[in-house]
């Protein structure tokens, strides 16, 4: 995990840096998933948005809107597709998948669901959020 991203998201404090692996564990969507372990030396996944990656795909959605909007006015029956409306749709699902505070949710209502669950069935069910940057 680099240096960046570290203090973007107050992970020094939460999290003993030297047990973050440099290199991540996986790619998300949005993001990397590194190994590291809790202060009290629980291993954990952190999951840690890209630096900037919110205005990236803030661009990148103007750009396919402005597109869309040209083949809506431009191409003939390409109005029947609604463009636009998919282009908004897909920003309002993005605009979700960048805010990681709601998978939070779901994975410690996951952990509530599976609670008193043997952890050799259910290793995944404790969940520790760490705040995000906005």
């Amino acid at each position: 995990m680099s240096e960046a991203n570290e203090n973007i998201l107050g992970v020094k404090e939460l999290i003993l840096s030297k047990d973050v692996l440099h290199t991540a564990e996986a790619s998300a969507s949005l993001g990397q998933v590194h190994k590291a372990k809790t202060t009290d030396g629980h291993p954990v996944a952190v999951k840690v948005q890209r630096p900037d990656i919110r205005k990236l795909v803030e661009v990148d959605l103007e750009i396919l809107l402005h597109l869309a909007s040209m083949v809506e006015r431009h191409v003939e029956g390409a109005d029947i597709f609604r463009l636009s409306d998919v282009v908004r749709e897909f920003a309002r699902v993005l605009d979700k998948e960048l805010d990681y505070t709601i998978e939070a949710s779901h994975m410690e209502h996951f952990a509530w669901q599976f609670e008193g669950t043997p952890r050799s069935t259910c290793r995944w069910c404790t969940v520790i959020s760490l705040a995000t940057a906005s």
